[in-house]
């Protein structure tokens, strides 16, 4: 029996979670740093391990592995070609740390990346943004059918339909894309989508455009609230 599909609201969490930890991580001083890096792997493995994907899904099952064999030698023959050109130009330097640990944790920083790149964003941002490629695909195959397209003779044109549906049902993606730039920058408490939260900076930001008799008025009809608010019933 197939797994089901992930739903949208998970994938946005995952990405705001995953990136606002590493994001954190990286901004702390080095001690603390060393201490939350450990932690941000953890949580980071266990958000893609939570799906259950398979070997294939991770990209490290043995099909596919031969014909990819050929990367190793051709980064080998790049990383010469580029020590022979730093060298011919005078910009090769010996490294700031040539220990075996320092070169270690490089090799594992890389592989990492890599994996949070291939395992946790971009299947992760291809769900969300699917609805997009899907309208793009849509229009091609109409363009393709010409004015039959547009007949129910043809199933495409309600993928056009249901591909748009998908774009600009709430939460459309913008509010998506906004959601996520919210919750990095100002963090998860400013997620307020159903807008039950006060929002002082927004009533300050609102209050610079009244003038002094503006404000004079407003501050009454707070008062006049207040006092509505606090009698007696």
């Amino acid at each position: 029996m197939s797994r089901p599909a992930p739903g949208s609201a998970r994938d946005l969490i995952e990405l705001i979670l995953g990136f606002g930890l590493i994001v954190f991580v990286l901004w702390m001083p080095e001690f603390p740093q060393h201490i939350l890096s450990p932690v941000a792997l953890v949580v980071t493995l266990t958000i893609v391990l939570a799906r259950r994907p398979s070997l294939e899904d991770l990209g490290i099952s043995w099909r596919g592995l031969v014909p990819s064999l050929w990367i190793l030698p051709a980064a080998i023959v790049l990383v010469l070609v580029s020590l022979l050109v730093a060298k011919h130009i005078g910009t090769l330097h010996p490294l700031y740390k040539g220990d075996f640990k320092h070169i270690a944790g490089y090799v594992l920083w890389t592989l990492y990346q890599q994996f949070l790149l291939n395992d946790l964003f971009m299947p992760r941002l291809t769900r969300l943004l699917a609805s997009e490629n899907a309208v793009r695909v849509s229009l091609e195959a109409i363009q393709a059918l010409g004015g039959a397209g547009y007949l129910k003779d043809f199933p495409v044109e309600r993928y056009l339909r249901d591909a748009k549906a998908g774009w600009v049902m709430g939460p459309t993606n913008e509010v998506l894309r906004q959601f996520v730039g919210k919750a990095v920058l100002l963090g998860f408490d400013s997620l307020d989508y159903w807008n039950q939260t006060y929002n002082r900076r927004a009533v300050e930001n609102e209050l610079k455009k009244l003038d002094a008799e503006g404000k004079r008025k407003l501050a009454e009809e707070l008062m006049t609230e207040v006092e509505k608010a606090s009698a007696p019933a």
